[in-house]
């Protein structure tokens, strides 16, 4: 079973269907043939319910910055694709491609789809990276405060997901059966406090 229907399948588990990350690892692990290791990584990045109340603030600092993009994006790439005179169906087109990273962004936000963080942060880093090589467009202090909120998207791309991670350890033991050595490997998830189904209906 590839990453990405573990991930499916752990998204379903824990966040549709409310159980805890050690409930689902040792019910799929039981029922499925699946890479241990790889099903304890997917399955630890689906954050619970506590670690969404843990991150909503820095959530909220979040989904805000990416605001600001998503608006100085919609006014920059206007003015941009205007005057260079172009039609109305490639301006179009062009915003829903400047405007869908930050609301894939938003999204990974306000939903547990943790493995949609770091791509925002690539490419919003390959955005700044094009900046700079494309010669057309001239760098000035306008463009590095605009840069400000993207560098900060960056950053916490790669540092949310970190936090809503359920901590896991490892425990190997050897047991002899019939005069015969087996290794044993017992996957534990860490506990996290409860809370009610209103956090996530609530979204942030």
């Amino acid at each position: 079973m590839n990453k990405n229907k573990v991930r499916k399948a752990a998204y379903k588990g824990i966040a549709n269907e409310r159980k805890s990350h050690q409930e689902f690892f040792d019910d799929f692990r039981k029922h499925n043939r699946v890479n241990s290791e790889l099903l304890a990584q997917e399955t630890s990045k689906i954050p619970s319910l506590a670690k969404m109340k843990e991150t909503t603030t820095l959530r909220y600092v979040y989904t805000g910055i990416l605001s600001i993009v998503l608006i100085l994006r919609a006014f920059g790439v206007t003015e941009l694709l205007q005057s260079s005179g172009m039609g109305t169906g490639l301006i179009i087109f062009a915003l829903l491609l400047a405007l869908g990273i930050p609301v894939i962004g938003i999204v990974a936000a306000v939903t547990q789809r943790v493995y949609l963080y770091q791509p925002v942060g690539m490419l919003m880093g390959l955005a700044i990276l094009r900046t700079f090589t494309n010669k057309t467009i001239q760098v000035d202090e306008t463009v590095y405060l605009v840069m400000i909120p993207m560098v900060l998207v960056i950053v916490l791309s790669f540092y949310i997901p970190s936090k809503l991670k359920t901590p896991y350890t490892k425990n190997v033991s050897k047991i002899e059966k019939d005069g015969v050595s087996k290794t044993k490997t017992q996957y534990v998830f860490e506990e996290s406090a409860h809370y009610s189904d209103e956090i996530l209906d609530a979204g942030l």
